[in-house]
């Protein structure tokens, strides 16, 4: 059989290709909120279909619904040129299906409508993606007149202005899916009317003592909750009996994460997660425990259960107070084998010198976890090394640029080894800092990577995604 090219392949053929260019994964855990604002762990790519989209028109017709399938404005310059090209040309207005605006300051001035105009002018948008709420009841008119548009998605922490809108309002909610990321007690004030107009809630944040206050809150239903995430205060820990009911209420429920406000999470003993008091018990007998602080943990809702203790504990977020905590890693991991996100934050202090670990020894207890699929490393790097004879020590620099690129360099080469021995690991993330030492100064530096786990028969490699951000003083800057 003659071997065909790729622009004289079926268009069904093509279609098929094209989509498995287009990337989207997602991962089941948050990058971290250095900015006070959540990072989605879903990635999108169209990298790999714009060159195609060029070769010639027939190939770019099929491109074009898949590029522009989801659509994003980061200005309100830019949904005014949407808008402005969706006027005069029907054809592009019918490619996008979704539209994420995420840029706050579209709805700095009340009196703009380019958002609330440009909807009717979408026929085939069925999801729209915004990270603030317009304050006018005219757009939730033009959310609920729409005929294909199904959910406008709420991603951001919402403000007391949200509050107030969906509060003195009597329209229907449906359509509208909210993703709590932070406490507002305001919120929750209102939030039994919200839901009560048909709000749904895919994530929803919420605090012991709100549930003291507002009770009805735990006596919710939430239309789509998938996730929550309660705040834990020591003094009325005691209402997380309120949990397994609710759990059972809601059936989409499929993770739980509990948070820490307290010095040690294992001081709330009455959570009724077996993980608590078995992480309580090797704080007070193990010989690094009491250096390693539970931030945070995740449990996720099994095929079938009777008890939050049949949850298994599917999310851990420590904080390492001293290096010592690191080599008690391997028993905290036994708490919990069926992990499959992990954050670890290696926190270096200015007053002492940072005692350094040899990758190896870092890596080994990583084997035990089979399901584990991402791993977010902070502040990693003051406290690993690959060659005894090479310690990090102090922040020095040999060479007259940042410290920030050999942090890079060598995190990369870390996070090989740590993939070598986690054999379900699919993405790392890095972060970290530290500061460029100067006879006058010390100047910060800041990095941020991540990366995607190939596996092959033989090895697994590390694929970049995106750029690293790095951030230095402009004199310590690599020299072209």
């Amino acid at each position: 059989m003659a071997a065909m090219r790729l622009p004289d392949l079926p268009a069904e053929i093509l279609l098929i290709i094209f989509a498995e260019l287009y990337e989207k994964q997602s991962f089941p855990v948050q990058w971290d909120r250095l900015d006070s604002r959540p990072k989605s762990t879903a990635f999108e790519s169209i990298s790999n279909l714009l060159p195609l989209s060029v070769v010639n028109r027939r190939l770019r017709l099929l491109c074009l619904p898949i590029i522009f399938r989801t659509f994003r404005c980061k200005s309100l310059n830019r949904l005014k040129q949407l808008f402005a090209e969706c006027t005069t040309n029907s054809g592009f207005a019918g490619l996008i299906g979704q539209l994420c605006v995420i840029d706050l300051a579209i709805y700095a001035t009340a009196n703009d409508t380019v958002l609330i105009d440009l909807l009717p002018g979408l026929p085939a948008l069925v999801w729209l993606d915004i990270r603030a709420f317009p304050e006018a009841t005219p757009f939730l008119n033009a959310v609920n007149s729409h005929p294909t548009l199904n959910t406008v998605a709420v991603r951001d922490d919402l403000s007391s202005s949200v509050v107030r809108i969906l509060s003195s309002v009597n329209l229907p909610l449906s359509k509208i899916l909210f993703s709590t990321t932070d406490h507002f007690l305001t919120f929750e004030k209102a939030l039994p009317k919200v839901a009560n107009l048909g709000a749904r809630f895919s994530r929803v944040y919420i605090t012991d003592e709100s549930i003291d206050t507002h009770g009805a809150v735990a006596d919710l239903h939430l239309l789509d909750l998938k996730q929550l995430e309660v705040e834990v205060c020591y003094r009325t820990c005691s209402n997380h009996l309120w949990l397994p009911n609710f759990a059972q209420r809601h059936a989409h429920l499929g993770t739980i994460i509990v948070e820490n406000r307290v010095a040690q999470l294992a001081d709330a003993h009455c959570l009724i997660v077996p993980f608590v008091p078995q992480f309580a018990e090797m704080v007070r007998n193990g010989p690094a425990g009491a250096w390693v602080k539970l931030n945070s943990f995740s449990i996720s809702r099994p095929a079938s259960w009777s008890s939050l203790k049949d949850w298994p504990v599917v999310g851990l977020n420590l904080t390492i107070i001293d290096t010592v905590g690191i080599r008690d890693l391997a028993t905290i991991f036994t708490l919990a084998p069926q992990l499959t996100s992990l954050d670890i934050d290696i926190p270096v202090s200015l007053e002492t010198v940072p005692i350094s670990i040899h990758i190896v020894s870092f890596a080994r207890p990583f084997s035990s976890l089979r399901f584990l699929r991402t791993l977010h490393l902070k502040n990693a790097y003051a406290h690993l090394h690959s060659n005894w004879a090479t310690l990090y020590g102090s922040t020095s620099r040999s060479r007259d640029f940042s410290v920030c690129f050999s942090a890079l360099r060598a995190m990369r080469g870390h996070a090989e080894r740590i993939a070598e021995q986690a054999p379900a690991l699919e993405l790392i993330l890095i972060t970290d800092a530290g500061y460029d030492e100067s006879p006058t100064s010390n100047e910060p530096w800041k990095l941020q990577s991540s990366y995607r786990v190939l596996h092959s028969n033989t090895c697994r490699d590390l694929h970049m995604i995106g750029l690293p951000k790095l951030e230095m003083a402009a004199r310590n800057r690599l020299k072209p």
